[in-house]
C-alpha cells in the first residue's frame, strides 16, 4: 500500500513535476515583471497581478496533466478551485512584495524570493484541495 503522505507525493514526482512547472512559470513571471515594470513604466504590483492572470491558466492546464496526471478536459470546478487557491498565493504574494520592495529588496528579486518561498504552500494546497 503506497503512503499518501508529503513524503510518497516528493518520492513519486509530483511534486518536482510541479517545481519544474513552476520554475517555467517562474522564468516567465520575471520576465513579464521585467518587460511591465522597466520597459514600460507598469507599477509593480499591477504587474505583479497581470502576470498572475497571465500564467495562471497556463500553469493550470500544465499541472493538472503534467504534474498530477489528471487526464480528461476542462472542468470548470477544478479551475475555479485551482484559481480560488492561487488567488490566496497571489494575496500574500503582493503583501510579502510590498514589503520586501519597501525594505530595498529590487522588483525581481523580491519575486524570485517569493516563488521560491511559496512553491511548497502551493504545491500543498492543490495537493489538499
Amino acid at each position: 500500500m503506497k503512503s499518501s503522505g508529503f513524503l510518497s507525493l516528493i518520492s513519486d514526482g509530483r511534486f518536482w513535476r510541479f517545481c519544474l512547472v513552476g520554475g517555467f512559470c517562474v522564468f516567465l513571471n520575471i520576465s513579464i515583471l521585467y518587460v511591465l515594470v522597466y520597459c514600460l513604466g507598469f507599477n509593480y504590483l499591477v504587474a505583479a497581478a497581470l502576470g498572475f492572470f497571465v500564467l495562471n491558466a497556463f500553469s493550470y492546464c500544465i499541472n493538472k496533466s503534467f504534474s498530477f496526471g489528471i487526464s480528461g478536459g476542462f472542468v470548470f470546478f477544478e479551475f475555479v478551485r485551482y484559481f480560488l487557491v492561487m488567488a490566496i498565493s497571489l494575496g500574500l504574494n503582493l503583501i510579502l512584495m510590498w514589503v520586501l520592495v519597501s525594505a530595498g529588496v529590487g522588483v525581481l528579486a523580491a519575486s524570485l524570493i517569493l516563488s521560491v518561498g511559496l512553491a511548497a504552500l502551493n504545491f500543498s494546497a492543490h495537493n489538499i484541495f
